[in-house]
C-alpha cells in the first residue's frame, strides 16, 4: 500500500492533481499495490513511510514532525526541512536556482529595481523563488520590493498598481499572477516581466514573458521512484532530490509540453481554490478554456477577433453558418460567458491571441 497525506485545500489543484495521477499510474503498474490518500494525520495506517503532498509551510512542517514522532518516514515535495530533528525525505524543484536565472535575464534587458509579486509567506516554493530574486537584485546592485499576497490578491494589485515607484522589471511568484498583471496594468508594453509555471494560456498572451516551465507529472514519478528508494532501504539515511525547471519565453511553450497521459482529478473534501480570490478563479477558467481549444475554435476566434462575422468566418473555413454558430456557443458554456461579446471581451481582457 502506499499512503499518502493531502492538504486539503490542495485537493483540486491542477498541478497537485498532475503529481497524483502519475503516482496513480506508476502504481497501477505494481499490480498487488494500491493507494490510500489521507486529509489528517489521524486517519493515517501505521507505516514505514508517507508521502505528504502540500503547500503551506506550516501543514507541512506539523504533519512531518508528527509522522517522525511515530517513527514513519515522511517523502515530501517541495520542502526541505531546515530542523534537524525533523529529517524527510524531499523532492524539490529549483525554485531559487529558476528565479535567480529569470530575475537575471530582465536584469540584462534593464538594470533596474525589481518588483516581487505575490510572495505567499505560508509558501514553501514563495520562499525560495523569493531567495532567487533577491540575490540576483543583489548582485546587480538593485532593490527588490516584495507585494506579499496575504489573502487577497486584488489588495495587493491596488498596492503594486499605486505605488508611486513605478517598476519595469516585475516577477510574479506564479504564472497566474502574470495574467492578473496584464489585465490590470497600463502600458504593458513597457514592462519586462517573469513568472513560473509556463501556464497553457501564457502561449496566447499578447506579450511575451519570461517563466520557468517544470512537468508536473514527470514529477510524481519521481515522488512515487523516491518513496519506493525509501521504502526499500534499510537505513534511515535522508534522501533529497533536486528536480530542474527549464526557463522559456511563455511563446516557446507548447501543447507538445503538456503531458496527457494519465490526467485525472481526484475525489475530494471541501476543495478550494489556492488564493481565494475570483480573479484567480477566473484566471484558471481561462487556462482550461485554452486547453480545450482545437484548431477549429482557434480560427474562428481569430477571425472573430478581426471583426468578421458569421457568414464571413463560415466562407473562409468552408463551413455552414450553423456550425460557426454551434461552436461558438460551446466555447461561451465552457467559459461561462453569454454571447460572443462577452467571450470576446475576455479574450481581449487577457490579451490572449490566436
Amino acid at each position: 500500500m502506499v499512503n499518502i497525506i493531502l492538504e486539503k485545500n490542495q485537493s483540486d489543484n491542477v498541478r497537485v492533481n498532475k503529481m497524483l495521477s502519475a503516482i496513480k499510474t506508476y502504481v497501477a503498474r505494481k499490480k498487488k499495490e494500491h493507494i490510500e490518500i489521507a486529509y489528517d494525520t489521524s486517519a493515517l495506517p501505521q507505516a514505514k513511510a508517507v508521502i505528504v503532498l502540500g503547500s503551506s509551510m506550516k501543514w507541512i512542517c506539523n504533519v512531518s514532525e508528527y509522522l517522525v514522532s511515530k517513527r514513519i518516514q515522511a517523502v515530501v515535495f517541495g520542502y526541505e526541512s531546515a530542523d534537524p530533528l525533523v529529517p524527510v525525505h524531499t523532492l524539490t524543484s529549483d525554485y531559487t536556482a529558476a528565479m535567480y536565472k529569470i530575475a537575471k535575464i530582465l536584469l540584462s534587458k534593464d538594470k533596474s529595481d525589481i518588483a516581487f509579486f505575490g510572495y505567499n509567506p505560508d509558501s514553501c516554493s514563495d520562499d525560495g523563488k523569493f531567495k532567487g530574486v533577491s540575490l540576483a537584485a543583489a548582485e546587480a546592485g538593485v532593490n527588490c520590493k516584495v507585494y506579499y499576497n496575504n489573502g487577497s490578491i486584488k489588495k495587493t494589485m491596488d498596492e503594486f498598481l499605486s505605488d508611486e515607484k513605478k517598476y519595469r522589471n516585475v516577477i510574479c511568484s506564479n504564472d497566474d499572477l502574470v495574467l492578473y498583471l496584464y489585465s490590470e496594468a497600463e502600458n504593458c508594453e513597457n514592462l519586462n516581466v517573469g513568472g513560473y509555471g509556463a501556464i497553457s494560456a501564457g502561449r496566447n498572451c499578447k506579450y511575451e514573458y519570461v517563466t520557468a516551465w517544470q512537468d508536473f507529472y514527470t514529477l510524481g514519478e519521481s515522488l512515487i521512484e523516491l518513496y519506493y528508494n525509501v521504502i526499500k532501504s534499510n537505513n534511515d539515511y535522508i534522501k533529497n532530490v533536486i528536480a530542474t525547471t527549464r526557463i522559456v519565453n511563455s511563446k516557446d511553450f507548447s501543447e507538445t509540453d503538456i503531458p496527457v497521459s494519465g490526467l485525472g482529478k481526484i475525489d475530494a473534501a471541501e476543495p478550494v481554490d489556492y488564493y481565494r480570490d475570483e480573479k484567480i478563479m477566473e484566471i484558471d477558467n481561462i487556462k482550461k478554456f485554452v486547453m480545450s481549444l482545437d484548431d477549429a475554435d482557434k480560427d474562428i476566434l481569430k477571425e472573430m477577433l478581426e471583426g468578421k462575422t458569421y457568414f464571413k468566418i463560415s466562407e473562409a473555413n468552408y463551413k455552414a453558418e450553423n456550425t460557426i454558430k454551434y461552436r461558438v456557443n460551446k466555447m461561451n458554456n465552457e467559459l461561462g460567458t453569454k454571447n460572443k461579446e462577452e467571450l470576446l471581451s475576455l479574450i481581449k481582457k487577457y490579451k490572449l491571441q490566436f
